[in-house]
């Protein structure tokens, strides 16, 4: 019954996520601080859904900008 419920969710959550299109783009990939409000503020000007602020290698940050259909 366990196997049964847990293949059910999974068919489930399959669905939800092939119905939902994304698409990411990188922004302002460069040494430095971003924050998550500028980069919002930039990926609505680019008619992007929204963005937010992703760092790496502790001293390089970019924007993600999406757009959820």
């Amino acid at each position: 019954m366990k196997l049964l419920t847990f293949l059910l969710s999974l068919l489930l959550l399959l669905l939800l996520l092939a119905h939902v299109h994304a698409r990411i783009e990188i922004y302002n990939d460069k040494f430095g601080w971003c924050t998550n409000a500028a980069c919002d503020t930039l990926c609505t000007e680019q008619k992007f859904n929204f963005g937010t602020c992703e760092w790496y290698l502790l001293v390089r940050s970019r924007c993600l900008c999406a757009i959820i259909d």
